[in-house]
């Protein structure tokens, strides 16, 4: 616990008793400010202002003592809340039968842990006016070092619970890291409920995909898919749950929102970063349009064509392999000019659209029949 006290911030600590309607009553320059405890001011506490000297984890620890006697809680619970006056708490919570006495097989715990890290990364990369479904590895130093301060508190029993509390200063407490803390919180609440609705619609609706396109614009990702699948265990059948609570800042109320996710939602979640990085499938597309390429490895047996077709209002160059006398059709097409169509699952990857099995394949002899 000592390390946990350590890390915590001077403002932290100032913020909660300001919140506590506690008093400031005196300082010791360049050492500690001195408060006093609501109403009378009967109790008082040192918090020191000098991360640097010896026993600051002691000095801390004899704050959180005092505070906690005077509201009859344990120290534990107003470090707590002491973390939780930065810019938000998050919450995930592992479920499954082997985790109701707070313990996870190492595998998962260690996935899970490292997955928190992945969830603040994406949000805190969603915090900008041009979303992306997909960040690379070149993390911006504000976002880098705003995860770094990231802290882990303890599991609770009943499930594994991993907390981790968000800062709302970091690196010399800036006004605008506590103002980028706040974001990324707010960042993270929004795009996981966008990912959560758009994977509530069904994997046959013709609007599956166009609803993982708008949870862009709320910050949903390939990034923020990938951190909430590592929650989900090794064998990517966990349910879980994710809490994200904003803590109160000026006028602005705390708000706290929770997410639950199924062990069906693993899948989905696996096909929604898939389809982020440029890698999914389009199922039973009706396709139409002129052939561009021919190409087969003998005179004589199946081969390749690419047709110029418009896929969800993009024009792409498709790949597909037809059956030898369907291909005949297609260099009958591509001489005179005609259109084809044909119905098929569309796979879509690094840019390139292809169809491996292609059914209802036809030459469309009036191609203006059809502008």
């Amino acid at each position: 616990m000592s390390e946990t006290i350590s890390d915590v911030h001077a403002s932290s600590l100032r913020q909660y008793l300001e919140r506590a309607k506690w008093s400031l009553v005196g300082s010791l320059p360049g050492l500690a400010s001195v408060w006093g405890s609501p109403a009378n001011g009967s109790v008082q506490v040192a918090v020191p202002e000098d991360r640097s000297i010896a026993d600051y984890a002691e000095r801390v620890g004899d704050v959180l003592r005092v505070v906690g006697e005077y509201e009859h809680r344990s120290p534990l619970n107003v470090l707590e809340d002491v973390l939780g006056t930065f810019s938000g708490l998050v919450s995930v919570r592992v479920l499954g039968a082997d985790t109701v006495a707070g313990r996870i097989p190492i595998r998962d715990g260690l996935i899970a842990v490292a997955k928190i890290k992945s969830l603040f990364t994406a949000a805190a990369l969603a915090v900008t006016p041009n979303k992306r479904p997909v960040y690379g590895n070149n993390v911006p130093k504000q976002a880098r070092n705003f995860v770094d301060a990231v802290l882990l508190g303890q599991t609770q029993v009943g499930s594994y619970v991993i907390n981790a509390y968000a800062p709302s200063e970091w690196g010399g407490g800036a006004s605008e890291s506590r103002d980028f803390g706040r974001s990324v919180i707010s960042s993270m609440s929004v795009a996981v409920g966008a990912v959560k609705a758009a994977l509530e619609i069904d994997e046959d609706a013709v609007d599956r995909f166009a609803a993982l396109d708008g949870a862009v614009i709320s910050g949903a990702s390939a990034n923020l898919c990938d951190a909430l699948l590592g929650f989900a265990g090794a064998s990517g059948s966990r349910p879980f749950d994710v809490t994200i609570k904003s803590c109160p800042a000026a006028l602005i109320p705390s708000s706290t929102q929770t997410f639950h996710f199924g062990t069906e939602v693993s899948g989905r979640l696996r096909l929604a970063s898939d389809y982020y990085k440029g890698d999914f499938t389009l199922p039973n597309v009706r396709l139409m349009g002129p052939v561009r390429e021919l190409s087969r490895n003998s005179p004589q047996g199946p081969g390749q064509i690419v047709v110029q077709a418009v896929i969800r209002g993009h024009e792409r160059s498709v790949g597909i392999s037809l059956a030898e006398s369907d291909y005949h059709l297609a260099v009958m097409a591509h001489d005179k000019g005609q259109f084809v169509t044909c119905k098929g699952n569309v796979r879509i990857k690094a840019g390139r659209a292809s169809v491996s099995v292609a059914s209802e394949f036809s030459v469309i002899s009036d191609a203006g029949s059809l502008v």
